[in-house]
């Protein structure tokens, strides 16, 4: 799983360099459906909030998987940078979220 997980994420990152942000979170989302991977789903899930978030500008759909993280996966190193993520998006749109 280590060399595939990480083929996975370097195809994400690179799609997401070439600004192929559907093909990205694609990648990312094999990590979510490979049960092998499983251990790497917080790093999938925080990739894909950043292109949500910083590439499409979505940040709806980037809140709702910031939460996720915070909600699913409380001892990951992606808690506290989702954290400061869902703070800045409060306060940038506060009319977004209740």
């Amino acid at each position: 799983p280590t060399f595939r997980i990480r083929i996975l994420f370097d195809a994400a990152h690179l799609l997401t360099e070439l600004e192929k942000y559907p093909d990205a979170l694609s990648y990312c989302n094999r990590v979510l459906e490979d049960t092998q991977l499983a251990f790497y789903a917080d790093e999938a899930i925080f990739i894909m909030a950043g292109i949500y978030d910083d590439k499409l500008n979505d940040h709806a759909r980037a809140f709702q998987l910031y939460e996720r993280i915070l909600a699913e996966f409380d001892h990951s190193q992606f808690t506290i940078p989702s954290r400061e993520r869902l703070k800045a998006i409060r306060q940038q749109y506060p009319d977004l979220m209740p």
